[in-house]
């Protein structure tokens, strides 16, 4: 009976699901120079599964650089830096 109990318990945190902001954060850590002090805001994820919000991390000189909005969509990650592509994006992210 306990060995029944430990595998259904093994099965259902298997089956639990990443948080939005752990999503974000295993998306963002290859743009990021210290993904573990990222602070989320505005998180949102809509229909075809892109996140969305903003995010601020440490720099290279060790301080906050400032919330910038970012989407996680798949392996397709994106920062704001002011280019025309990340302008579309936050218009989808809009509407999420």
């Amino acid at each position: 009976m306990r060995v029944i109990l430990i595998c259904v318990a093994a099965l259902v945190l298997a089956g639990c699901k990443p948080s939005l902001e752990e999503q974000a954060r295993a998306g963002l850590r290859s743009k990021l120079k210290d993904a573990e002090t990222a602070q989320f805001i505005e998180l949102r994820k809509d229909s075809l599964g892109r996140i969305c919000g903003q995010v601020n991390s440490k720099n290279s000189f060790g301080a906050y650089a400032g919330y910038s909005h970012f989407y996680v969509w798949d392996k397709l990650v994106h920062v704001d830096d002011d280019d025309s592509d990340f302008k579309l994006a936050r218009e989808m992210c809009k509407n999420a």
